[in-house]
């Protein structure tokens, strides 16, 4: 046994590292409980250190990381494709597209003339129903926008539904938290934003925010 563990005896804080298996194993305790993780000292000490109050700018920084990460995760909760349709920006779920697309032909469908339904259009060697947004939302194609901008034709789908329709110009994937939702005014309730569940904010443009479900039993009732 060495000088400093004869001065430490059982109980005492640390006799672990000096008189227990971290030490000489001299503590007698030790015929009893093996292990210094068995004895009920040891046991004590690990519960007295893990009920100690944090430090004050400890618990400061962790407060302010685990907001920040909170502000963080909600800003990427909504994932919207913002486009334009004539005049109007809307959004859609990320989810319920497929891709954005070049324009390419549309062949005519006979004997289905209407507003909505517009043709079939080759994506992929897949033939795919072409609809107009400005028929099934009354959008004015005249309405306005930049007439620079570079047309694409976007692929939507949802279960077994796939649809493909011609916005005027496409900003691209944006995301959104919900808090930035606004509601639609009770006042409008005609053309997109009969369809849309929520105004968004993006730039210096209000984006109608449209229902997925809605859009696509509209689509559905208005082509069959």
């Amino acid at each position: 046994m060495t000088d400093g563990a004869a001065i430490v005896k059982p109980g005492d804080d640390g006799c672990w590292r000096v008189i227990g298996v971290g030490g000489d194993a001299s503590c007698p305790e030790l015929r009893t409980y093996v292990h210094c993780r068995n004895c009920p000292v040891y046991t004590a000490a690990g519960r007295r250190l893990f009920e100690r109050p944090s430090p004050t700018e400890y618990v400061a920084e962790w407060t302010a990381f685990l907001a920040q990460a909170k502000v963080r995760a909600a800003a990427r909760t909504l994932a919207v494709l913002v486009f334009r349709v004539g005049g109007e920006w809307l959004g859609l779920d990320a989810t319920d597209v497929v891709e954005v697309a070049e324009e390419r032909a549309v062949h005519r469908i006979p004997h289905r003339p209407g507003p909505v339904l517009g043709g079939l259009v080759n994506v992929r060697g897949q033939l795919l129903l072409f609809v107009s947004l400005y028929g099934l939302l009354h959008i004015d194609p005249n309405g306005g926008g930049d007439a620079s901008a570079a047309a694409r034709f976007v692929v939507i789908q949802r279960d077994d539904a796939s649809w493909v329709f011609r916005a005027d110009a496409v900003e691209g994937i944006q995301r959104f938290a919900p808090g930035e939702v606004a509601r639609v005014p009770a006042t409008v309730a005609h053309g997109a934003a009969s369809l849309s569940q929520g105004l968004l904010t993006f730039g210096e443009r209000r984006v109608g925010y449209l229902d997925g479900a809605a859009l696509f039993a509209s689509l559905r009732k208005a082509v069959g």
